[in-house]
């Protein structure tokens, strides 16, 4: 990237905007726990320990998958 440029996440910009008319609707969940699905072709044991690290909670699960019969 070249001095002065500047790069813009528009995905954070998206969310905080979404997020505003989710409480104007009166229609944004304050608290729940979701839980997100993962798939490895790896081991789901050393892909949790990661994920654990990186997304900082444990309301996950990884499933191994194949990629061939």
């Amino acid at each position: 990237m070249s001095p002065g440029v500047i790069l813009i996440d528009p995905a954070v910009s998206t969310s905080l905007t979404l997020k505003e008319v989710l409480i104007q609707k009166g229609i944004l969940k304050e608290e729940s726990k979701c839980e997100e699905n993962y798939y490895t072709t790896g081991s789901p044991k050393k892909v949790g320990k990661t994920a654990k690290i990186i997304l900082n909670n444990d309301f996950f699960q990884i499933k191994k998958v194949r990629l061939y019969d």
